[in-house]
C-alpha cells in the first residue's frame, strides 16, 4: 500500500518540479494540473481540486485604474493575466500527507486537506 502512495507523491512531485524547470505559462500549469489530478482521481482527495491550490489560476492583471466606469471593474487589460505563484508550502504538505497515508485511497490525507486548506 505505501508503494502506491509513493507513487502518487512522486508523480505530483514530477509535476510540480516539471514545470517550475521550463517556462510558466498556463499551458504548461494546465498540463501539470492535469497529471496532479490523474494521481489524486478515484482517492478522496479527488473533489478538492488540490492542483488549484498548488498550481494556482491565473488571475486578472490590474492597473489599478479602471476602464470601467462605475460597475467596479478591475481596469485589466482584455485577455491579461498574472499567474500566481506555486505554493510551496501546500505542494510540501500535499506529499507528506500522501507519503503517510495509511490507504490508497487517501483517506486519512483528507482528514489533513480539510483541516489546513478547504474553507468549507
Amino acid at each position: 500500500m505505501q508503494g502506491l502512495t509513493n507513487d502518487k507523491a512522486d508523480a505530483i512531485r514530477a509535476a510540480i518540479d516539471t514545470l517550475k524547470n521550463g517556462p510558466d505559462t498556463e499551458a504548461r500549469r494546465e498540463i501539470a494540473r492535469d497529471a496532479i489530478e490523474k494521481q489524486l482521481k478515484d482517492t478522496k482527495l479527488e473533489q478538492y481540486r488540490v492542483s488549484e491550490v498548488l498550481i494556482p489560476l491565473p488571475v486578472p492583471k490590474t492597473t489599478g485604474r479602471s476602464t470601467t466606469k462605475g460597475d467596479g471593474g478591475n481596469g485589466g487589460a482584455a485577455g491579461a493575466s498574472v499567474l500566481p505563484p506555486i505554493d510551496d508550502d501546500a505542494v510540501e504538505f500535499v506529499d507528506g500527507i500522501i507519503r503517510t497515508s495509511s490507504d490508497s485511497a487517501l483517506a486519512d490525507a483528507e482528514g489533513h486537506w480539510v483541516i489546513t486548506y478547504d474553507p468549507r
